[in-house]
């Protein structure tokens, strides 16, 4: 174990991973032993392997060090491997990097739980994408902290507030999407729908953009139950759908689509007889129904 440390602080990682592997199985050496291979693995540039000794270093520290919940902590690191299979070498540089950043310091003990219990409530609420977004972005310590504000400020209904968090937490990582949905919640919350409309297609876009289907699948559908007669959301979750060959789901989207379409000229012809209606009545030449309706229930006078 020494050699193998010695040796990566001399800026030899590869000929300190062979000692350093020696020691997985001694249970006192364990956790200094997975933590030097990880650094030794991101130093070689295999990022993958790096992640892996990492991971299994946080949740052996929350388990044998921490006696944190092992139910608990394997659910949660379970879903955190699920995620970073599909990260690619440029995200996992960043992530690795904040895994050590967590594991350095006097105080990282706490911070590992902290870590886990951020990625628990990120897995619930944003799947394994919010969790590669949150690990992948700069400042990750700093952006959990002001997510965190935003979601007290929403639900406390100080929007202005949390309008203003969400920007500033934009322009530190402006890339980490889920900042951008609370945005758009904060718009639906304001009342300004077409605008969170906006936002929430931008961001299903980014996240197709990244390949994380899933999460665009899941946002369209969301955008639809706010607005159901939106034929161009519609059609674009369609065209997702397909790709992925989701066909089950695809069918009432069709269906729906069709009878929006079969509305449409109904609703048209409605619209452009109430316009007719209103120029008529603003011309006098037609009595509005307010003005009717009085008439109409007037006491006739006595003769």
């Amino acid at each position: 174990m020494n050699l193998g440390v010695l040796l990566l602080q001399a800026d030899r990682p590869q000929e300190s991973v062979g000692y350093l592997g020696e020691v997985l199985s001694v249970p006192q050496l364990r956790i200094g032993a997975l933590h030097a291979l990880g650094m030794a693995n991101a130093r070689l540039g295999k990022q993958q392997h790096a992640a892996r000794f990492l991971v299994q270093c946080l949740q052996t520290i929350e388990t044998e060090r921490n006696k944190a919940p092992r139910a608990e902590v394997e659910r949660v690191y379970r879903g955190l491997v699920d995620a970073l299979e599909e990260a690619n070498d440029e995200i996992l540089v960043a992530i690795n990097q904040r895994f050590l950043r967590t594991l350095s310091g006097k105080e990282w003990p706490q911070r590992v739980n902290d870590l886990r219990q951020h990625l628990d409530e990120m897995l619930r609420t944003s799947g394994a994408g919010g969790v590669r977004d949150f690990l992948g972005s700069g400042g990750g310590d700093e952006l959990a902290e002001a997510v965190q504000r935003i979601d007290r400020y929403i639900r406390e209904e100080r929007f202005l507030l949390a309008m203003d968090e969400a920007h500033q937490a934009v322009e530190e990582a402006p890339y980490y999407l889920p900042v951008h949905v609370r945005i758009a919640e904060i718009m639906v919350r304001e009342g300004r729908l077409r605008q969170a409309i906006n936002k929430y297609q931008m961001v299903a876009q980014s996240y197709m953009v990244r390949d994380d289907f899933d999460r665009a699948a899941s946002i369209l559908n969301e955008v639809l139950e706010m607005a159901p007669l939106d034929t161009t959301i519609r059609t674009e979750l369609i065209n997702l759908l397909e790709q992925q060959g989701r066909q089950p789901e695809v069918m009432p989207h069709y269906l729906h689509l069709g009878k929006t379409y079969r509305q449409a000229p109904a609703i048209s012809t409605a619209r452009a007889r109430r316009s007719r209606w209103r120029m008529r009545c603003a011309n006098g030449s037609l009595t509005t129904p307010s003005s009717w309706w009085r008439s109409s229930t007037r006491s006739p006078r006595s003769t």
